[in-house]
This record gives structure tokens, sequence and C-alpha cells, in this order.
């Protein structure tokens, strides 16, 4: 697996066709980047705890962004982003880890992937 930690310099630089993050609630990044896709995942009904995904390709330097709860075991969250990112037809993508998260590890399920990450 090669992991790539992305500064909060070159957290939202292009590159990555997906990004990937956890609901609002375990997110500050996203409520902030919430706003510029007029609170369209505040707004989602998030609360059936199913992936949500939002065309972003006109707003932010990514065509889409999905956000896939957490429930606060990383590597149970890894395994349900990889499903997502397979029916997505494997994407490039960038993950950004639920707030506080510090390890990357536990991304191990994409062996062999270019993995971007942006610590939590």
């Amino acid at each position: 697996m090669t992991v790539n930690i992305l500064t909060p310099l070159h957290q939202f630089q292009a590159g990555d066709d997906l990004w990937i993050f956890p609901q609002l609630e375990k997110s500050l990044i996203l409520k902030k980047m919430d706003w510029y896709l007029n609170f369209q995942l505040h707004n989602s009904n998030f609360q059936n705890q199913q992936p949500t995904y939002i065309c972003s390709h006109k707003k932010l330097p990514t065509k889409a962004i999905v956000s896939v709860p957490f429930s606060g075991d990383i590597k149970a969250w890894s395994i349900n982003i990889y499903k997502v990112w397979q029916n997505l037809n494997c994407p490039s993508f960038r993950i950004f880890l639920p707030d506080n998260i510090k390890n990357a590890h536990a991304l191990e399920i994409f062996a062999n992937k270019p993995i971007n990450v942006v610590l939590g």
C-alpha cells in the first residue's frame, strides 16, 4: 500500500476524482466544505446510515464527494469505503479520515493501490 499523507496546504488541491469523508458529525472539514456544496449533505436524509454521493465538479476540484458513515471502527469503515470505491469502478480517490484519527494503517485493505489521505 502506498499512502501519501496530504498536508493541510495540499488537501484541497485537484488530483483525485473522488473525495471520501465520514459523516458530517465526524468531520470538521466536511462541515466547512458543505457550505460550498449548498448544504447538500446537511439537507440529505443522512440518518439512514447509507453512503451519500454528491457531484461536486462545478464547485470543488474533484468530480464527487462521498460521505461514508463512521461508527468508530476504522477497519469496518475502510471495508465500507472499499465497497463504495469498487461500485464506482475504482476511481482515483482521497480519504479524509474522521476527526482525531491519525493512523492511516487501518486502510490496508487497499493494498497495492496508491492512497491520498488527509489525517483527521
